[in-house]
């Protein structure tokens, strides 16, 4: 057992003294961490006082930022039908939506869209088949 008892003893010394350069690593990374925040802290003020946000004007150079257009399900099922007069089955409208616009639609999303174009009289259905109303 002395075998046993000496191993540990120095893989404890081991570790002990590994730990030690780590410790004193981690403290001047803590002391960096804690500067910069400081600092971003400060700047993040002071962007928010002119009128900065996330380091960007928000109205640079006097024009106004754009937000894209986002496409709506139900806009996404009408553009499908149209270049699909003779109608597709709603799980092949989910592809093609995906597919063309990268929406990331589930079926528990269409579904309801469907039935309200439907209410708008847009669409109708035969048996399982959608199309463009009249």
């Amino acid at each position: 057992m002395p075998k046993l008892k000496d191993f540990i003893g120095e893989r404890i010394r081991q570790i002990e003294e590994s730990l030690v350069p780590l410790r004193a690593q981690r403290t001047e990374i803590d002391r960096q961490v804690a500067a910069f925040e400081r600092e971003l802290a400060e700047l993040r003020a002071a962007a928010k006082a002119i009128g900065i946000t996330n380091g960007l004007p928000e109205i640079p150079l006097g024009v106004r930022r754009r937000t894209p257009p986002k496409l709506t399900i139900k806009e996404a099922i009408l553009e499908v039908l149209r270049d699909h007069p003779g109608g597709l089955l709603a799980l092949d409208i989910l592809a093609k939506i995906n597919e063309r616009h990268g929406l990331g639609t589930v079926r528990t999303s269409l579904s309801p869209q469907l039935t309200r174009l439907k209410q708008e009289r847009k669409i109708t259905n035969r048996g399982s088949t959608w199309m463009l109303a009249g």
